[in-house]
């Protein structure tokens, strides 16, 4: 008999691409059908990466359409996304701000609040963000406030007609 058992998966995200069947579980084996298992295992991973292949091709026609559909919008609001920035782990930080740049919809502003970050990446990557994008805002406080003094300081910089919040692991689909 075998066991699968579950391992911990990507932080913020459904993509198919993360997945992957071989790095989301390890195996408990009580018999000897190791290579029956590796054999599915490899045969699922391929069937993945096909279909991968393929939702790409359907994504970048659907992201034309989503484009020219936006295009044809007579009001675009502006929303504001507010994020409190404390200590996250600077992969997680990248993926959140990657989140809101990718977006099809593009008027929309970042308002990111340090909470006095101990960690020195916060202040370098956001600073980097300020110099690349013109949409994203960010205060750097002095003192630590914790969540809500944090998000309310990014909301302070808000301009949107719509306002929005996120953590700062967090990613937009």
């Amino acid at each position: 008999m075998r066991i699968l058992v579950a391992r911990g998966t990507n932080r913020g995200t459904n993509s198919l691409k993360n997945l992957h069947f071989r790095s989301r579980f390890r195996y408990k084996n009580t018999n000897n059908l190791d290579k029956i298992y590796t054999k599915i295992a490899l045969d699922i991973d391929s069937i993945i990466q096909r279909k991968e292949n393929v939702d790409w091709y359907k994504n970048q026609d659907l992201q034309n359409e989503i484009k020219k559909e936006i295009e044809s919008f007579s009001i675009k609001p502006k929303i504001s996304i507010v994020v409190p920035v404390y200590n996250v782990d600077e992969v997680w930080l990248r993926r959140n701000i990657e989140s809101v740049r990718n977006q099809s919809y593009d008027n929309w502003e970042l308002c990111l609040a340090d909470d006095c970050s101990p960690a020195p990446h916060i202040k370098r990557v956001l600073n980097e963000y300020i110099k690349s994008d013109s949409r994203i805002k960010v205060v750097f406080r002095e003192k630590n406030g914790h969540i809500s003094r944090a998000a309310n300081s990014a909301l302070k910089m808000a301009t949107g007609d719509f306002i929005g919040f996120m953590d700062n692991d967090d990613e937009l689909a």
